[in-house]
């Protein structure tokens, strides 16, 4: 049906897109008998074009604290990860009185895949886990799967090959923690 109104049509250039970085928002609710907690306080930075991370941190009324780092990198052609780094203090009791407790925890997890096409001839990847004893069970923010879990496996593997020759060349290392 034609009408008198024209539609316009043009094509506007954009500038390149840009990642930017801002405040995560946190949550909040009541921890028992840690406290009322805001969970997940933190800040987004892009770190150039191949990784970014987040810092993230819990604060219980209680005394209670975590702070977290979750870094993800992915250079094209080279290699991906992530590193997560993780420490909290969990009070639980009143200061002054024999029932207070302070315990600290820790844990580290990083994955690393080495493209195959930035050294044909040689492979690296590794798959850490390790951390406090007691990480998961007295946890600010585990995961029910983490929670379940008494096991820590670590793996790291790096291999050569020599074309032309008969020769590889194999390394490869394993770590296993019961958290029990």
């Amino acid at each position: 049906i034609p009408t008198p109104l024209a539609l316009p049509f043009g094509w506007f250039p954009t500038p390149p897109e840009k990642r930017s970085h801002g405040l995560l928002m946190p949550g909040y609710g009541n921890g028992g008998s840690l406290g009322f907690f805001l969970k997940d306080l933190g800040y987004y930075l892009p770190l150039g074009e191949q990784a970014d991370t987040r810092l993230m941190g819990d604060i219980y009324s209680g005394g209670s604290w975590a702070i977290r780092s979750q870094t993800n990198y992915n250079v094209r052609y080279r290699a991906s990860g992530s590193v997560n780094l993780s420490f909290q203090q969990t009070r639980t009791g009143f200061t002054g009185l024999p029932s207070l407790s302070l315990s600290n925890q820790a844990f580290v997890r990083w994955s690393h895949n080495q493209d195959s096409r930035s050294r044909p001839n040689s492979r690296f990847s590794a798959s850490v886990n390790f951390g406090s004893a007691n990480n998961f069970t007295t946890n600010l923010s585990s995961t029910q799967q983490d929670y379940l879990s008494n096991t820590f496996q670590s793996s790291a593997q790096w291999s050569k090959s020599f074309p032309g020759k008969p020769i590889n060349l194999a390394l490869s290392a394993r770590h296993s923690q019961n958290s029990l």
